[in-house]
């Protein structure tokens, strides 16, 4: 019988592993955003916080022995407001494995997600809200949350 991970394993099916927040927290940045720092870039993102990109399946595997489908705490800490991006820095415990853990919180025209890197080096420091969120990752067309697919 065929290894069901080998549908995994092969590199950069996997997109990309990070935490998936939940859905009071993809309103509450939003929110948080407009009361706060003002209007949202048309192109909302909002929705995780990236760990690796095109992370092996032992290395997701590392992550989902310590985490499993636990939720975990992301506090806002700094934010930028740029033309291409808004994003919000979060201290996420040593989860990451960017220089500045982070959501993208929306991108605007000629923009992109990946500008949250270079533009969180001039971040303006705040004591921001908390977010929620589970392990996830992404890839072969799929967001699997909380779960491992190939088990």
């Amino acid at each position: 019988m065929k290894d069901p991970k080998s549908k995994w394993s092969k590199k950069g099916k996997i997109a990309y592993m990070g935490i998936r927040l939940n859905s009071a927290s993809e309103k509450a940045l939003a929110d948080w955003w407009e009361a706060n720092i003002g209007e949202l870039h048309e192109d909302v993102k909002s929705h995780h916080m990236t760990i690796a990109l095109k992370p092996s399946v032992d290395l997701y595997e590392s992550y989902w022995d310590t985490l499993g489908s636990q939720e975990v705490a992301l506090k806002v800490d700094g934010y930028v407001d740029t033309p291409k991006v808004q994003a919000v820095s979060v201290q996420d415990g040593g989860l990451s494995t960017k220089d500045i853990p982070h959501v993208t919180v929306a991108v605007g025209p000629g923009g992109s997600a990946k500008d949250s890197n270079e533009a969180l080096t001039n971040k303006t420091k705040i004591n921001g809200p908390t977010l929620k969120g589970t392990l996830m990752l992404s890839g072969r067309g799929k967001e699997i949350v909380g779960d491992i697919p190939w088990e």
